[in-house]
């Protein structure tokens, strides 16, 4: 008789807070993209049950597959699943996924954003799937950003009034003037690159 594989199972906890809470899916909502997000890496193609509980009756609950194995975003298709409820839930949500090999994300969600709360996550599978965090990189404020339209040159800390650098200690070759290259020292031009 063949023996049977053993099924792997994962229970792991987590959080929304008031900066990862992102809530829906949904492509008019940017926050969306704060949530906290799982990688999903599997050997093999097989179908996996996902089992989201949050600690709060105080929102309907989601959660959303996607094959890329990133950060998703809002205006990114999620993967069908093959059983379970689609829409959001009170409490407890659960869905199958057929997964290809490599590797997916998973999104857990509240469909209004802002709501804090703690959540436990269920992965269960025939094989292992190797499961790690997505850490969010917010986008930086453009309003910070420097200013690259109009760059400042840079300046030299021991340049001249007059903006020539001096030539480097050891040189053979005479400094730049007047924005012309000099001459190699014997007199030869350099084969194209």
């Amino acid at each position: 008789a063949t023996a049977v594989a053993p099924f792997f199972s994962k229970t792991f906890r987590y959080k929304w807070t008031s900066e990862s809470a992102g809530g829906a899916h949904d492509p008019e909502n940017a926050s969306f993209r704060t949530n906290p997000m799982f990688r999903l890496d599997s050997d093999v193609a097989q179908r996996v049950f996902v089992k989201a509980r949050c600690d709060s009756h105080a929102d309907a609950l989601g959660m959303h597959v996607f094959a890329s194995g990133e950060r998703a975003h809002e205006k990114e298709a999620d993967l069908t699943p093959h059983a379970g409820p689609t829409g959001y839930r009170s409490h407890v949500i659960w869905r199958e996924y057929n997964l290809q090999g490599g590797s997916s994300t998973l999104v857990p969600v509240c469909h209004d954003a802002g709501v804090v709360a703690e959540f436990t996550m269920t992965v269960k599978a025939r094989r292992e799937v190797r499961i790690s965090s997505l850490p969010y990189r917010p986008l930086q404020d453009p309003a910070t950003l420097p200013d690259i339209t109009h760059p400042t040159p840079p300046t030299h800390p021991t340049a001249p009034a007059n903006g020539q650098l001096p030539p480097p200690a050891n040189s053979q070759l005479p400094p730049l003037t007047n924005g012309q290259l000099p001459p190699l020292p014997n007199g030869q031009l350099l084969p194209p690159s």
